[in-house]
């Protein structure tokens, strides 16, 4: 068999596996019930290949609003148990249900009064019949030709605990800012969260031009800020806003007039140009700049001129 049948192979039987485990569920509001009211965290706990998936799952928890850590059996054994307090809920991940070191932490976990919920294959299995809650994964085969690859099972395994996670997440009725306060640095953060105001280009950065002068003094400003524009103000008030004139509009001038240099910047600015608030989303502006085809926009704060934010700006901070 070619290598690319194998691996269209192992796609196949590991999407009949998830097929499998999804026909057979059963009912699981209890569970989610009692990770949703937990007053704790979810620790989750496994050998192998299992603790491998187990921090995943931890990870996704935590992600999702719900609190998580991952304890190692073993080291759990060895000094770690005081990691976990009766109000936590613990999830135990094994293949066949009879881990040694998964097994040994349940006397610990009943005299706290911790509940216990497995992720089993096995399920008639030691750990199957002491935990509380039994999530079933029927996979009778791993993907190699000799059943041996944890495949099938840690696939299902992982996918389980992300649909128990969801699962909880949505009983928490989150908000889509609620869940980007969770990832400010995440591009679903930054889109919800990232003011204008927050990467604007303030103070000596903005590229201001008073009425008055020429368009050759616009022009060294204007390569001075490296931003491609300037923004008009009154000398006397240069928080006002006036007009503006970017290097498109230096690009037409030069086009329709030999020389245009010595021209007043009042005579060639666009008055009245679109502006955004400081407090808007910066995705806003990425909208902004798209429907207009422009790329530098005055940001206003009280109707005061507080700065510039250009495209690249946004781009950068990834909301291109």
């Amino acid at each position: 068999m070619k290598s690319a049948e194998t691996m269209q192979r192992v796609f196949q039987e590991e999407i009949a596996a998830l097929q499998t485990v999804s026909n057979r569920l059963g009912d699981l509001d209890a569970l989610i019930q009692s990770v949703f009211a937990c007053r704790g965290r979810v620790v989750v706990t496994g050998m192998g290949k299992s603790g491998l998936i187990g921090r995943k799952i931890s990870a996704t928890f935590s992600s999702t609003a719900t609190p998580s850590t991952f304890v190692h059996p073993a080291e759990a054994l060895h000094g770690d148990l005081g990691v976990i307090s009766n109000e936590d809920f613990v999830l135990a991940i094994s293949n066949s249900g009879e881990t040694e070191e998964v097994i040994a932490l349940i006397p610990f976990l009943r005299r706290r009064g911790v509940p216990i919920a497995a992720l089993c294959c096995k399920k008639n299995s030691t750990l199957a019949e002491k935990c509380d809650f039994l999530v079933h994964l029927p996979v009778e085969r791993e993907a190699d030709s000799f059943s041996l690859v944890p495949t099938c099972t840690t696939t299902a395994m992982l996918v389980t605990g992300d649909a128990l996670a969801v699962a909880v997440l949505e009983k928490r009725g989150l908000t889509r800012e609620q869940f980007a306060e969770l990832h400010p640095s995440g591009s679903l953060g930054r889109k919800l969260l990232l003011q204008i105001g927050d990467i604007m280009h303030a103070g000596e950065k903005k590229p201001l031009v008073h009425l008055g002068m020429t368009l050759r003094e616009a022009v060294c400003i204007m390569g001075e800020k490296r931003l491609g524009v300037a923004f008009v103000v009154d000398p006397i008030a240069p928080e006002k806003l006036l007009g503006i004139i970017t290097d498109g509009d230096l690009r037409r001038l030069l086009s329709q007039n030999a020389n245009p240099l010595g021209e007043r910047v009042e005579k060639v600015m666009t008055a009245d140009p679109i502006t955004v608030d400081s407090q808007e989303l910066a995705v806003t502006a990425v909208n902004m700049m798209q429907n207009n085809k422009i790329t530098v926009l005055p940001v206003m704060q009280g109707g005061q001129l507080a700065g510039a934010v250009h495209l690249h700006d946004l781009l950068r901070a990834g909301l291109g």
